[in-house]
């Protein structure tokens, strides 16, 4: 959901319930996106150490004015019945990532994902500082 002005000069924001209860309401108070990710997984196989199938919910956004990503929900077990509620809102005050938030650059972003390439396709990185 991109963040965008509502009719009354507030900002867009997602309101996240789980199972009745209000967790939080993420958004900007400026330029941003904030995305919510609802997984139910079912694998072909159980392996060592993984479930056969998991669902989960994870909330998280980029804030363009400091250009960090951050979550406010990551990766959340979800079990059979639990009810998740997203609501677009307007508001002036979004609910501010919870203290020890995971938060990444966008720099420090892109360089986890370069070097996650490399180890999959077994490629050798050389640093080279200019």
């Amino acid at each position: 959901m991109d963040i965008a002005l509502g009719k009354s000069g507030d900002m867009f924001a997602l309101e996240v319930h789980l199972n009745g209860q209000k967790k939080f309401t993420a958004g900007f108070t400026g330029p941003g996106t904030v995305t919510a990710l609802l997984h139910c997984v079912v694998h072909a196989k159980q392996g060592a150490g993984h479930s056969a199938q998991w669902a989960d919910v994870s909330v998280a956004g980029h804030d363009v004015k400091v250009q960090e990503y951050v979550d406010w929900l990551r990766r959340q077990a979800l079990n059979p019945g639990d009810e998740v509620t997203f609501r677009v809102v307007d508001t002036t005050s979004p609910d501010p990532p919870p203290p020890g938030a995971h938060r990444i650059t966008d720099d420090e972003r892109q360089k986890e994902y370069v070097l996650e390439l490399a180890k999959k396709f077994g490629w050798k990185i050389t640093f080279n500082p200019q």
